[in-house]
């Protein structure tokens, strides 16, 4: 009478041939779907995680690694001035600010306010390196909140194609209906009124001035894929790196991209990665550090090529990386088997 069953949200069993409400939750999962993980930079104890089909989780709280909302977690950045505000993200853009600086835990929507009629699964929501109050959402369109997301300015046109491009002709895709979205927002450390974005559409851009004026990076020889994440590096605004996935096209190429002229041209850095989609980049002071659908790499001032990172993480999809400077360790969300982190 004893029945096993697995999906997306766990491992259940029942001894009682599956009767209604006799499900019992497995109480050790080490294989998490994560798209993001953060940690805060004043307090590495505390980490987040946006997972597929068990939420917004938390290291700290009522028990270790608990849910504090969400549907499917999404993005889920911490405040880097008090770890005590952090924000959770379901899929399309379903984003909250949580703040527990009362003792208490509280939630506030921020996601009204915006004009953007489409938001991506995984809406960027990301918080401006210069300015703990300052937060960047993409949906169709880029907003800005000099609040902490309680009100919102359009910082990109109106039209609601601009930045994405109007759908591919014929396209109509019932279970993908919102394509035409923001992926990835970077924002400069050392020019605050630079901002770059992509969209799932493959089109990078650039603002200089806030979104006053934007500049698409056209016959560049970048991949027309879509963009997973852009890096600014903090200490140079117009060194960036871009990655590309070619997961949706049927395309296994790893595409990394640099430019050290603010866009005006890129080179194609990717080298001897294996051949699979590369989802995140983050920079250290002398290290490019990707996550890709096989592991980590990383690629160091005066070495050639690619090496992976570390020892005994598993073949398995990285979808986002994240570099804690104060500890130098880096934690790599992985789509399956949760966290893991490695001293750099």
């Amino acid at each position: 009478n004893r029945v096993y069953l697995g999906n997306d949200g766990g491992l259940y069993r029942s001894d009682t041939n599956g009767a209604t409400r006799s499900w019992v939750k497995a109480t050790y999962e080490p294989y998490t779907q994560h798209y993001q993980v953060e940690v805060a930079e004043t307090d590495p104890s505390r980490l987040t995680g946006g997972t597929q089909d068990n939420g917004c989780i938390r290291s700290w709280g009522p028990e270790s690694w608990n849910d504090y909302g969400c549907g499917d977690g999404e993005y889920v950045p911490i405040d880097w001035s008090d770890s005590r505000i952090f924000y959770g993200c379901s899929q399309y853009g379903a984003c909250r600010r949580y703040d527990e600086r009362s003792g208490t835990l509280t939630s506030t929507n921020i996601q009204d306010g915006t004009t953007s009629v489409r938001f991506n699964w995984h809406a960027p929501l990301v918080i401006d390196p210069n300015d703990p109050a300052v937060l960047y959402f993409g949906g169709n369109q880029l907003h800005r909140s000099t609040d902490r997301g309680d009100t919102w300015t359009l910082n990109s046109p109106a039209d609601q194609n601009y930045l994405t491009g109007t759908f591919e002709p014929g396209r109509n895709d019932p279970i993908y209906f919102r394509w035409g979205t923001l992926t990835t927002i970077s924002v400069s450390k050392t020019a605050p009124q630079t901002i770059y974005v992509g969209t799932d559409t493959g089109r990078l851009w650039k603002t200089h001035d806030l979104g006053a004026t934007w500049t698409e990076f056209v016959d560049k020889g970048l991949p027309k894929r879509w963009v997973t994440r852009v890096a600014v590096d903090p200490r140079d605004e117009d060194v960036v790196y871009a990655t590309f996935s070619g997961f949706r096209n049927g395309e296994d190429a790893a595409h990394v991209y640099k430019t050290t002229n603010g866009g005006e041209s890129w080179r194609n850095i990717s080298t001897n990665l294996p051949n699979a989609p590369v989802n995140d980049v983050v920079l250290d002071d002398d290290a490019v550090y990707v996550g890709t659908d096989v592991g980590v790499f990383s690629l160091r001032e005066g070495r050639s090529g690619w090496r992976p990172v570390g020892r005994g993480l598993p073949l398995v999809p990285v979808l986002d990386l994240r570099l804690h400077g104060p500890t130098d360790t880096l934690y790599a969300g992985t789509f399956g088997r949760s966290v893991w982190a490695v001293g750099i």
